[in-house]
């Protein structure tokens, strides 16, 4: 049956011993139909879902396994929300039974849209659905923190990549008003500029920072959160 499981592998030589799998869940379809096989947008992709910007217009990308193999291979309407959506690009591949189509995903509020790609198919259509999950793309966010680890006496640079800081329209010029705090007791780094510009409507910023030494006692490691601020 289609869906999606978790898969429990166990040791008979130990009763008790048993692991589960369940990230990312093992998934079962039924080759008959097509398949949404993944999701690309400017935020990232998924197998079947991803997220998009609420305030504006985006590219998505939607790969579609076992697409029926008829007459009319190559046709299809795809709807987002339950209206038209403008088509960017589309790709078939017959032998493959495989299709890649670009959409424009409009704005739209914060939370999930289903986009829903029909088929010609033997028996009339077939469809395969995905979800857009609309997010305030105008928020600041952190996207990546490299390296995720550093020795406790400090003396060492992570690179922190930001989304709209301090804004979706600011391009940090300096760091004086940038400040970079770590774990419960806000130990102090130092903070560098490395580059901040506007791309696709976004400022994106990446930041050195040099880590303070911090107290762990007794423990061997901690996991602390990095706070950057702007006043």
């Amino acid at each position: 049956t289609q869906g999606l499981y978790t898969i429990l592998v166990s040791n008979t030589l130990f009763s008790s011993a048993q692991a589960t799998g369940s990230s990312p869940p093992f998934r079962m379809v039924d080759t008959t139909l097509p398949q949404i096989a993944r999701v690309t947008t400017v935020l990232g992709e998924g197998l079947n879902s991803a997220a998009a910007p609420s305030t504006r217009s985006s590219l998505v990308t939607i790969v579609v396994t076992n697409v029926p193999a008829v007459e009319a291979f190559g046709e299809f309407t795809l709807t987002l929300g339950g209206f038209d959506t403008e088509v960017s690009f589309d790709d078939f591949d017959r032998s493959l039974r495989t299709a890649k189509i670009g959409i424009f995903a409009p704005p739209a509020a914060v939370g999930a849209q289903t986009g829903v790609a029909t088929f010609p198919a033997e028996s009339g259509s077939a469809a395969a659905e995905f979800t857009l999950q609309y997010i305030d793309d105008t928020v600041p966010t952190v996207d990546d923190v490299t390296p995720r680890f550093a020795p406790a006496f400090g003396g060492s640079f992570i690179e922190v990549t930001l989304t709209n800081f301090p804004s979706s329209e600011t391009v940090v010029e300096n760091v004086d008003d940038i400040s970079a705090s770590f774990g419960a007791v806000a130990a102090a780094g130092t903070v560098f500029l490395t580059s901040s510009s506007i791309v696709e409507g976004q400022s994106a910023t990446v930041l050195q920072v040099l880590i303070p030494p911090y107290e762990l006692g007794e423990l061997t490691s901690l996991v602390v959160p990095v706070t950057i601020t702007h006043p």
